[in-house]
C-alpha cells in the first residue's frame, strides 16, 4: 500500500493506494495490481497517531457497494517508520516505512 498525507491547504488532507495480491495456484508466485486509489477522510493527528477513515465500496463490488467506511490508524514508531492498525478487524498489523519517491 502506499499512504499519501499533506497539510498543505490549511488542514490534513491524503490518499490510499492498496495492491491486491494473488497468485493462480499455491506454488506460483504472488502479483501485485493497483486497485483505485482512495481519499482519506476525517483525518486527526495528535503528534503520535494519524485516524483517518477510507471508503470500502469500491473495494470488491458489488458487494461492498453498501458497506461503511473503514477506520485506520497509524502510529509513528521512529522517524521514517510507522504501524498501520485496520481498526475495524482483528489482525496483524503493518509495518510501513516513509519513502520520498
Amino acid at each position: 500500500m502506499s499512504l499519501t498525507v499533506s497539510d498543505e491547504i490549511g488542514g490534513l488532507s491524503g490518499a490510499i493506494l492498496f495492491y491486491f495480491h494473488m497468485r493462480k495456484t499455491a506454488n506460483d508466485p504472488y502479483t501485485s495490481t493497483p486497485g483505485i486509489p482512495e481519499p482519506i477522510f476525517n483525518p486527526t493527528f495528535d503528534g503520535q497517531t494519524l485516524t483517518f477513515q477510507v471508503s470500502h465500496r469500491r473495494a470488491h463490488p458489488p458487494r461492498t457497494l453498501s458497506d461503511p467506511p473503514v477506520s485506520f490508524r497509524l502510529v509513528l514508531k521512529g522517524p521514517n517508520r510507522a504501524e498501520l492498525i485496520n481498526a475495524n478487524e482483528k489482525g496483524p498489523t503493518v509495518i510501513m516505512t516513509r519513502s520520498d519517491y
